[in-house]
């Protein structure tokens, strides 16, 4: 598909999505480097403030942490103990919840599973998803070469040194994650593949979804 033709069919699904956008709420993950960033900037530059809040769930813990534990960026989180986690995401909850309340699509922005030296532990607390009651998760994904080509090239960020077998497990346990929070909410779980050069392709995908699926 050449560029003109990507931008010509994002305008229409642009202009259908304004008209008959539905209420939702959807959930968003994907693994560091899979360009789930990306796309939530988008669906935010593509739909007017009215039509579509998102909430980070990283961002919410961060601001318990920072006042709490003492820590300084999101990469620090990871390295918590086990039950500073757990506290971190149950006082994250309110605050999630509380900006939830509104009469717009709901996206959260997180992790359905968080990789720490102990092994990995889940990314969307029982009690978030009982009381949020998403209607779709969404998980984006990649080849693993390109999340490991992302990974490298992103400066902002201190993340461990990884093999494309590493990715290649972190991907498999994303989607292990993301048909359980299915299984356990009810919502509907969709793989949405982002390709190097496509993130396009990837947000019409999930707006298209967004307007036709029923709740």
């Amino acid at each position: 598909m050449n560029n003109m033709n990507s931008t010509n069919n994002g305008g229409k699904v642009e202009s259908q999505n304004k008209q008959s956008m539905k209420i939702m709420k959807a959930i968003v993950a994907g693994v560091s480097g899979a360009g789930k960033t990306t796309i939530v900037n988008k669906l935010k530059g593509r739909l007017r403030r009215d039509h579509l809040k998102v909430i980070n769930f990283g961002t919410a813990m961060l601001t318990v942490a920072k006042r709490e534990f003492d820590v300084r960026n999101r990469d620090e989180l990871r390295y918590l103990e086990r039950g500073k986690q757990l506290e971190l995401q149950d006082k994250a909850i309110d605050l999630i919840l509380e900006e939830s309340e509104t009469g717009r699509t709901i996206i959260i922005d997180t992790h359905f599973a968080i990789k720490t030296p102990n092994g990995y532990m889940p990314g969307l607390p029982m009690e978030l998803l009982k009381k949020f009651e998403p209607d779709i998760l969404f998980l984006i994904t990649a080849r693993p070469e390109e999340i490991w080509e992302r990974r490298m090239l992103d400066i902002t960020r201190k993340r461990p040194n990884v093999s494309i077998d590493d990715i290649i497990e972190e991907e498999k346990v994303n989607i292990s994650y993301l048909m359980a929070y299915s299984a356990i909410s009810g919502a509907y779980a969709k793989i949405v593949k982002n390709a190097t050069s496509k993130v396009d392709e990837a947000v019409d995908e999930i707006l298209k979804t967004l307007t036709e699926a029923d709740h």
